[in-house]
């Protein structure tokens, strides 16, 4: 019950952001499912779904540059949660990148720096031969809180400032805020 008191606490201050920030400001909002709760900012010129465009693609939450049509997925993050079924996030990672590297088996695997102070993470960028880049980061919240998360994010080599957009994905990462949610029907 107490978390969630706090989740109804942290939703009522976030109530007057959650859908629409002024321009030039970051943007916070929450995302929930049962056992889970996330408030994520998301930096100036970016927007959040949860409920109407993130269902179509699978997620919990997307983040995507203001303008986005709603079908192409570059440079659109994707937050999936899943209870955590293996002992550990590392467990989970090698699971994701084995069914990764048989669907694309040409994919090189290169290095990317993401981290959420706190937590347990893994990050790498796939690339592959066309050009596309996807970034993956998964997290471990801990605390026995009894899910795992993670964040995703496709960026083709469209001319597009590359750095800028892998930087506004470190921003969300870190400004991720996990949390326990117990939602109690009467």
């Amino acid at each position: 019950m107490k978390a969630f008191s706090v989740c109804c606490a942290v939703l009522a201050m976030l109530a007057g952001t959650a859908f629409a920030a002024p321009a030039g400001k970051d943007s916070t909002t929450m995302v929930y499912g049962d056992g889970w709760a996330f408030v994520v900012a998301v930096p100036a010129g970016w927007e959040f779904d949860c409920c109407n465009r993130a269902v179509r693609h699978d997620s919990a939450l997307l983040v995507f540059p203001h303008g986005w049509n709603g079908t192409d997925p570059n440079r659109v993050m994707s937050l999936r949660v899943w209870n955590s079924n293996h002992a550990s996030i590392d467990a989970d990672w090698d699971a994701d990148a084995k069914a990764y590297r048989e669907r694309f088996p040409d994919v090189q695997t290169e290095k990317f720096a993401a981290a959420k102070k706190g937590l347990h993470c893994r990050s790498a960028v796939y690339a592959g031969s066309d050009h596309a880049r996807d970034y993956v980061v998964f997290c471990d919240p801990g605390n026995d809180l009894g899910f795992h998360f993670s964040w995703s994010m496709l960026l083709r080599d469209d001319g597009a400032d590359i750095a800028r957009s892998e930087d506004a994905l470190r921003s969300v990462i870190e400004a991720t805020q996990p949390l326990s949610a117990t939602i109690q029907q009467k």
